[in-house]
């Protein structure tokens, strides 16, 4: 088994950093992927993916002009995964190195420290 972050996935401090999904430069998508996310999504893959121009098989996940996934989306102050149910092996495996693991919680500890530092607003507004 190997060592995750202490908090998962869908805790609320991902859902306020998602610096996973803004910090890649390639997310190689296999064929199969491509097409779960093309029945997912209704959209073809060169709505989501590009190539590398040496093999067309090889297609990489866009990202988006600031470098945020294609399929990353803020809403109300949160990020969420628009395909979070369809997302790519890479994504659903994050973190799955030791490099990985040590850049998730740096970033972690970042989003901590810049939460902490935050005023806290009354709940409804």
């Amino acid at each position: 088994m190997r060592n995750r972050p202490e908090a998962g996935p869908s805790s609320a401090l991902c859902q306020t950093c998602a610096a996973c999904c803004k910090h890649f430069a390639f997310v190689s998508l296999s064929p199969a992927e491509i097409q779960v996310l093309e029945k997912y999504t209704g959209l073809p893959a060169d709505g989501f993916t590009h190539s590398t121009g040496r093999a067309d098989t090889i297609r990489f996940l866009k990202f988006k002009a600031n470098g945020d996934c294609f399929f990353l989306h803020t809403i109300n102050g949160c990020f969420a995964c628009s395909v979070y149910e369809a997302r790519a092996g890479i994504c659903r495996d994050y973190p799955s190195t030791a490099c990985q693991l040590e850049t998730c919680r740096k970033y972690r500890n970042d989003c901590r420290t810049s939460a902490s530092s935050q005023p806290s607003h009354p709940e409804g507004r």
